[in-house]
């Protein structure tokens, strides 16, 4: 086999490989978790996760009684963030081989929004996304990425009457995490991160159809996962994206309902999934051109609005499934 590596100021690692590449790559992906010290955690790592995230949501709720507002508290909040990605950034050592890299594209998307005992509805949404990354060849990674996304959503109610509702999507969210090398064939890299977000669901029913109400779905979630990345040819990469999302204090908001006041109710925490197959293709050229890079990004999402007790009315168990693409141009400097 005959590995070819590009300039070390580009950033981009290839190969000319043989179709057992990717054969290579699994197999010691697989080999990698069979380490002594990994393999007992590997069967319950799920479950590990979950109990360290219940652990620190339930000491980060009583820490958040001392302030005195929930604005106050969601300031201190950003605050230490931005502490802990300036702590991370002053440690990187000036010399680090590196990237930087911004992403600008639209983001069409299929969804289907299943509400149990109420609405059952689908459509396509279309927006964009812009994702700010900083790309270390090994060493610390960072990522703030936003999204909104809007289209019509058509159905039925539980009933058979028909609806109608026009459905959006905005998120906000920010990473941290390592990226480590491996060489044998080929070089891969990975990178698991932990981060912070946002995200809001609108779902505002027309006057045509017999729901006529407002429906608001926001909470914030920590996103960890991992990035992969293997480079397939000179000019190309591909890889798969593993994110989970921890939601916190999810809440839906309904408003413009005619015979009850607007009413806030509490939605039972889920984790939510999606899953990312990067194709990646970096233009050959001088100067700005060899700056430039394509992106082909298809994806499927799973959010879970887990159903919970309130008053007066109580939150229905909602699932939302959504599968599509980002098409992104990015800029490296």
């Amino acid at each position: 086999m005959e590995l070819l590596l590009l300039p070390e100021e580009k950033g981009v690692f290839f190969m000319v490989a043989s179709p057992l590449t990717l054969l290579d790559f699994f197999r010691n992906s697989i080999w990698l978790l069979k380490l002594p010290f990994l393999a007992p955690l590997s069967p319950n790592f799920s479950i590990i996760c979950l109990h360290m995230f219940s652990k620190f949501t339930d000491k980060f709720a009583r820490k958040s009684s001392i302030f005195s507002t929930k604005v106050s508290f969601e300031r201190s909040l950003f605050l230490a963030m931005v502490v802990v990605i300036t702590a991370g950034i002053n440690a990187v050592d000036g010399s680090d081989d590196h990237l930087q890299r911004v992403s600008v594209g639209p983001e069409i998307y299929r969804v289907k929004r299943t509400r149990l005992g109420g609405a059952c509805q689908a459509g396509v949404l279309y927006g964009g996304r812009a994702i700010y990354e900083r790309i270390p060849s090994s060493g610390l990674y960072w990522s703030a990425e936003g999204l909104i996304a809007q289209g019509i959503l058509k159905g039925k109610m539980h009933s058979g009457d028909k609806v109608r509702s026009t459905f959006t999507d905005k998120g906000l969210e920010g990473r941290l995490g390592y990226t480590f090398c491996k060489q044998i064939y080929y070089k891969a890299l990975w990178t698991p991160f932990v981060g912070y977000g946002y995200f809001r669901e609108d779902n505002r029913y027309h006057s045509s159809s017999p729901l006529k109400v407002n429906l608001k779905n926001c909470y914030r979630y920590f996103p960890f996962g991992l990035l992969t990345t293997v480079a397939m040819r000179p000019d190309t990469t591909a890889g798969v994206n593993v994110i989970w999302k921890a939601m916190w204090r999810a809440r839906c908001h309904v408003t413009g309902d005619r015979h009850h006041d607007n009413v806030t109710m509490s939605i039972a925490d889920e984790v939510n999934f999606r899953i990312e197959f990067p194709l990646r293709y970096r233009c050959e050229g001088s100067g700005t051109i060899s700056r430039l890079e394509w992106a082909l990004i298809p994806f499927y999402e799973r959010r879970h609005y887990g159903g919970k007790e309130n008053f007066p009315f109580d939150f229905l168990d909602t699932k939302v499934k959504a599968y599509g693409a980002n098409a992104a141009l990015s800029y490296y400097f």
